[in-house]
């Protein structure tokens, strides 16, 4: 069976010194099994030109009916921590 999604999404990129920026995101959707939504912040350090370094946290929950439209609506949530390095052109 063919599953499928979408999400609308805001985010705002704030430049707290020179070479530090936040990046907080919210978004909300529906899917065939119901409605999601997540927040992500990410905050970016450039170490130099083009490279940085990436940490934040991200919250997703999704709502799903078993049962059809009459059915009540079970909420999942999942959290993460995210990091890594950056690249860019």
């Amino acid at each position: 069976m063919a599953q499928g999604w979408a999400t609308l999404f805001y985010e705002y990129k704030l430049t707290l010194v020179n070479d530090l920026t936040l990046s907080p995101r919210i978004g909300l959707g529906y899917g065939q099994a119901g409605p999601m939504g997540f927040a992500r912040a990410l905050l970016r350090y450039d170490l130099i030109n083009g490279i940085g370094i990436r940490v934040g946290a991200e919250y997703r929950g999704l709502g799903y009916t078993s049962a059809g439209y009459r059915a009540p609506v079970t909420f999942f949530g999942s959290s993460a921590f995210i990091y890594g390095i950056d690249f860019s052109l």
